[in-house]
């Protein structure tokens, strides 16, 4: 029987990368952001070995990041940033084992900036619209941060990394089907009341070959339509930090107010980098399985959780906040337990569940 690191390793390869390594895809680049993955990663490249593939990984922990921009300089950090770009053009496809950068907090928002502009984006150059997958491996240090027993902790994780996350295909239809025939999205609660357009950008199923866990539905709004208000209550993480009350007012697509609770400062900086300052994606959760782990990559895709990423859309459209030169992207999660939203003036969600005729069959048993 295999193990949850091996079934995971098996998910990845057969099922969120299938399509690249059918097309021909050989050359695999794994991508450590996580201390606490790199045994795993081992098992990612034993698994892509026995699958005939050719496998390598390098690391690129926060705390290294930060230690060398403060001991040698952001120079030093930009020729590190090269190599790794170098290294990036030689692979095909890549796995990055994700975790929030805590250790950013040492930087000023100067830093983070010049950060992102100096060596992000030469990976981000580099991969260009390479096929990939982010996964969001069980770590220690988060059990202790939630004050969570860490085999309680690992074994909820595992087991929602490793669900069969081709079902999301078929639950989703009958939501896609409605969103594919949708020009215009609002949603309305007393902390919310936005209207983006759709019309003519194809929806998408959020199944686990992006990221893991995963299971939801993506719409790339058409960028200067975003008109309204959001306030994000739930805590996020923005450059290692925790965003708190989040409130953004948008006009015409841009936004045009930003305030939040904590690290007001890091927001207005954020809004300055190109592109960040647009909506270039909205998603709806809908995975009934995951554990209430307050992480983003849980947040993302629960059932009856939403999410605006300001910065690049995943669609390259000329309608969308896609342009060339931007690689921001921060996803803003909230609740939708007391939000309507209707698709073209026809209500869909109302209550924390779908009222939608067609769609009650997606509320889980105690929704429906």
């Amino acid at each position: 029987m295999l193990t949850k690191d091996q079934q995971l390793a098996q998910i990845a390869f057969t099922h969120s990368l299938q399509r690249a390594l059918q097309g021909g895809a050989q050359k695999i680049g794994v991508i450590c952001q996580d201390p606490g993955a790199v045994q795993f990663v081992h098992t990612l490249i034993n698994t892509g070995r026995n699958l005939n593939l050719v496998v390598t990984a390098i690391n690129q922990f926060a705390k290294d990041e930060v230690d060398r921009i403060f001991i040698r300089g952001m120079d030093a950090m930009v020729r590190v940033g090269q190599q790794r770009a170098n290294w990036i053009l030689e692979q095909d496809v890549f796995i990055y084992m994700y975790r929030t950068p805590k250790e950013f907090q040492k930087l000023t928002p100067e830093q983070i900036s010049e950060y992102k502009q100096r060596v992000s984006r030469l990976a981000f150059a580099a991969r260009g619209h390479k096929p990939w997958v982010a996964i969001s491996y069980p770590s220690r240090e988060y059990a202790n941060s939630q004050l969570m027993p860490w085999n309680a902790l690992k074994d909820a994780w595992m087991d929602a990394l490793t669900v069969d996350y081709g079902m999301f295909n078929q639950t989703s239809a009958p939501l896609m089907e409605l969103m594919k025939k949708t020009s215009t999205v609002r949603l309305l609660s007393s902390s919310i009341d936005l209207t983006f357009d759709v019309g003519g950008i194809p929806p998408s199923v959020a199944n686990g070959t992006w990221n893991l866990p995963s299971g939801g539905v993506n719409w790339a709004p058409i960028a200067s339509s975003v008109q309204g208000f959001v306030l994000s209550e739930r805590p996020f993480p923005m450059d290692g930090r925790q965003v708190e009350d989040l409130f953004l007012r948008f006009d015409k697509g841009m936004v045009v107010q930003a305030v939040s609770t904590t690290h007001q400062d890091w927001v207005s900086e954020f809004l300055t980098r190109p592109g960040a300052d647009k909506v270039g994606e909205f998603s709806f959760g809908l995975n009934p399985f995951l554990p209430h782990i307050d992480h983003p990559m849980f947040l993302e895709y629960w059932m009856g959780t939403a999410r605006i990423a300001l910065g690049r859309s995943h669609v390259d459209h000329p309608d969308t906040n896609s342009a060339e030169g931007i690689s921001v992207h921060w996803d803003i999660p909230f609740s939708m337990k007391n939000v309507r939203m209707y698709f073209d003036d026809i209500l869909v969600w109302k209550d924390g569940r779908f009222v939608h005729p067609k769609l009650l069959i997606l509320n889980p048993p105690q929704a429906a």
